[in-house]
């Protein structure tokens, strides 16, 4: 068996026309004020900016303006809760309408008044006397006074209500 032996050699950098080449060079950073941060280290920069901006969305989503599935389902609940308070009294439990779910479709900003809101939305309830019913129907919706008492989003119907 033929073995090679090779040898390597270190290059000598101490001749003049010889120089090492620099992989990461050092380059002062450009002088620019935006990127200033006094003594505040570039790390915390770093981590903090995602986060304040990253607040800022989330606040800014809650004024957003257009009410959630979330929001259109207690407002509709709501009403119905009241239109059932009337029913017990003349047929008892079973003349109450149950609501089994509230889809939000879309919502859009009424031109007409800036604090409604009409949303498209498809609602299941279970009637009485009719059963089971599937509707797709448009709400119009506004902040308000809620029948608790708290604020929160309310139905308008009749002349109170943006038809669009």
């Amino acid at each position: 068996m033929l073995f090679a032996a090779f040898h390597y050699r270190q290059p000598d950098y101490s001749s003049a026309s010889i120089a090492p080449i620099q992989i990461y060079p050092s380059i002062p950073p450009p002088d620019n004020p935006l990127l200033n941060t006094g003594n505040a280290p570039l790390n915390t920069i770093k981590f903090t900016a995602p986060i304040t901006m990253l607040l800022a969305g989330v606040l800014l989503t809650g004024c957003s303006g257009a009410p959630s599935q979330g929001d259109i389902k207690n407002a509709y609940q709501d009403e119905v809760d009241q239109a059932n308070a009337l029913t017990r009294k003349f047929g008892g439990e079973g003349m109450t309408i149950k609501v089994n779910e509230v889809k939000k479709v879309d919502c859009k900003q009424s031109t007409h008044n800036k604090e409604q809101f009409i949303c498209q939305v498809e609602l299941d309830t279970t009637l009485p006397i009719v059963g089971h019913q599937h509707q797709a129907t448009s709400l119009t919706l506004t902040k308000g006074d809620t029948p608790n008492g708290s604020k929160g989003w309310i139905i308008l119907r009749g002349s109170d209500a943006a038809t669009e």
